[in-house]
């Protein structure tokens, strides 16, 4: 380079003319800044920052998903929300509660609702109630026994023989007729129910299939029983090729009820 005043040649890297004193500043050349590094970097812009109230520079370090799959990530926790609410379900379908009726109690599924169902009431009732979920149905159907013994409503008195013998066989008809309303339902649901079939009749026991109007085929298994002159009729529903994996659940509701 030469001195653009005096024309002496420049030694590289000189800042200003030998001979003459004048400077490349003078001479109009500008010099490129030197690179700094980062630590040089930080260095130079802490001690400018140090004018404004100390600004403390922080080095801002990779993050620990940087190199990881976004979508994967996603598409896995995705995959651990599906498995804990499978686990959830299966837990909760299994969870027995006690449910307080005001004569009984009994253990049902937690997962079951009310619902409308009056498919197995065979007369005027008290009381029908039915309980549903996902894989089982239970119902609660609660007869008058005067419904279907008329002569326990007689009140005869001393000098009324035959109405005292009416009302004694009455009597003795209801302490049995947990074991004969099975009958009662037999005949009324063969002609009600659409393919229906008896498994088992034994004693207060019934327990019969039947097909819906979708086609499916339903296992129904009722209990009865027969309290100050009512006529509990309690039952359990499900597919009739589920109730071999539901037997334990279906014995263990009937086994809890109890009345009060």
């Amino acid at each position: 380079m030469i001195c653009k005043t005096c024309k002496t040649p420049l030694a590289e890297g000189a800042n200003a003319c030998p001979n003459c004193g004048t400077t490349l500043a003078e001479m109009g050349v500008v010099l490129p800044k030197a690179r700094l590094s980062k630590k040089d970097d930080k260095a130079d812009f802490q001690s400018k920052a140090a004018k404004f109230g100390g600004i403390e520079v922080k080095e801002r370090k990779a993050s620990m998903l940087a190199g990881i799959d976004m979508k994967l990530l996603s598409l896995g926790m995705l995959a651990v929300l599906i498995v804990i609410f499978i686990v959830l379900k299966v837990v909760y379908d299994h969870k027995m509660v006690t449910a307080k009726f005001s004569e009984f109690e009994v253990s049902l599924p937690a997962s079951m609702r009310s619902v409308d169902d009056h498919s197995f009431e065979v007369t005027a009732s008290n009381i029908c109630k039915a309980y549903s979920d996902s894989s089982m149905e239970f119902t609660y159907v609660q007869y008058d026994a005067t419904t279907f013994i008329p002569e326990l409503t007689l009140n005869p008195g001393i000098d009324d023989i035959e109405g005292m013998k009416s009302y004694y066989a009455a009597q003795e008809r209801l302490r049995v007729f947990d074991k004969e309303f099975p009958d009662k339902l037999d005949e009324t649901f063969e002609e009600d129910l659409k393919d229906y079939k008896v498994i088992s009749k034994n004693k207060n026991e019934l327990a019969f299939t039947y097909k819906e109007k979708n086609g499916v085929t339903n296992f129904v298994e009722m209990h009865i029983e027969v309290v100050d002159e009512k006529v509990y009729q309690f039952s359990v529903m499900c597919a009739d090729d589920l109730e071999t994996k539901y037997r334990k659940k279906i014995d263990t509701i009937f086994d809890s009820i109890k009345f009060k």
